[in-house]
């Protein structure tokens, strides 16, 4: 499943405008089936981890989140057509 070269693309527009903000690449029923069977394969292996090692894909996540906070703010505001990026607060944990 990692090396799935998705071959179609689809035009992203904000809906203010209705100018393309950049592609997306769409996913077709065989690659939805490979993702399905990818996961089914795994998650034995997932299951039997214990929870202080499977929460460290989860931490690296967050980390990620935060260290690209600014330039995800930047395409939910593009995306979203918003006049300035106060997306930030979305990200904000509650």
């Amino acid at each position: 499943m990692g090396n799935l070269q998705l071959q179609r693309m689809a035009g992203s527009r904000e809906p203010r405008h209705a100018r393309s903000v950049g592609k997306v690449p769409l996913a077709g029923v065989a690659e939805v089936n490979a993702a399905i069977e990818a996961a089914a394969a795994a998650f034995p292996d997932w299951r039997r981890t214990p929870p202080e090692d499977r929460i460290q894909p989860l931490f690296k996540l967050k980390m990620l989140l935060e260290e690209h906070l600014d330039e995800l703010s930047r395409l939910i505001t593009i995306e979203n057509a918003k006049r300035s990026p106060k997306p930030k607060r979305n990200f904000a944990a509650p």
